[in-house]
């Protein structure tokens, strides 16, 4: 409940590290059934990225995170809320 009730949409960043193979994330309103383009890309080498972007909230003020990439690939990935819209 720290993005208040009316909110419409988050500022946040989005920090990936820890990651093996090429991949993405795409952050959507918690509702959506599937990505609609990624928020942040990487492939081996640096050993954190971040990005920072603002995502649309559903109206219970959720998001969903979707993951793509290579196979057998992973990643741990954190979000900060820096913001939100009303």
């Amino acid at each position: 409940n720290a993005i208040p009730a009316g909110a419409t949409a988050v500022a946040y960043n989005l920090t990936v590290t820890s990651f093996t193979l090429r991949g993405n994330l795409a952050v959507e309103p918690g509702d959506a059934t599937a990505a609609g383009g990624s928020t942040i890309n990487w492939s081996p080498g640096p050993t954190s990225l971040a990005n920072a972007s603002v995502a649309k909230l559903d109206t219970n003020r959720h998001l969903k995170v979707f993951a793509g990439g290579q196979a057998g690939g992973t990643t741990q990935f954190i979000i900060d809320i820096v913001g939100y819209y009303t």
